[in-house]
């Protein structure tokens, strides 16, 4: 069994923050004639992003070691 890598050397780390990114600039409007909607699904979509990769990463530790 292969020792689990640190965080910051998966793809995972990198998908999940720019993901978080961009729909943080959703949720805040950022982007010109946005919608309420679309800052809604920006804000879930940063929130779900965040949480798969802290799910992904406890995975990853529990079976890695």
């Amino acid at each position: 069994m292969q020792p689990t890598k640190p965080g910051v050397k998966t793809t995972e780390f990198y998908v999940s923050s720019t993901l978080t990114i961009i729909c943080g600039i959703l949720a805040m409007g950022v982007i010109p004639h946005s919608t309420e909607i679309l800052q809604i699904v920006g804000a879930v979509g940063a929130l779900l992003s965040s949480m798969g990769y802290t799910w992904a990463r406890t995975k990853a530790k529990q079976n890695g070691g």
